[in-house]
């Protein structure tokens, strides 16, 4: 799953710095504020892999009070994932179409 999201927050970060947004138009304004939420909410997707990922190698089979704060992480996580969801519907509905070097972005 981090593999996943690192793919996504490269992906997202290109398409943020390389594309130019007209700042005069709001729809487009609007694009770039939400592609850089979503930036932010998937490098928390990533932040809390990690640390799932490092709490659950403390411990052993039988000794699992170093783990005892898994759940909390899980919880975390499912909120994160909710996030993530929302903004995927938000944006599907989104269809970005270029005209020349200005970014115009039709709702439908």
């Amino acid at each position: 799953m981090i593999t996943l999201c690192s793919c996504r927050i490269a992906i997202l970060s290109v398409v943020v710095v390389m594309v130019r947004y007209d700042e005069t138009v709001a729809c487009s304004r609007d694009l770039r504020e939400h592609a850089l939420g979503y930036l932010v909410i998937l490098s928390g997707c990533v932040i809390i892999e990690g640390c799932i990922v490092f709490v659950s190698m403390r411990g052993t089979i039988l000794v699992t009070r170093p783990r005892a704060s898994m759940q909390y992480l899980l919880y975390i996580r499912l909120r994160e994932y909710s996030l993530v969801f929302c903004s995927d519907a938000l944006l599907g509905f989104a269809i970005a179409c270029f005209d020349g070097a200005t970014l115009w972005v039709k709702l439908y």
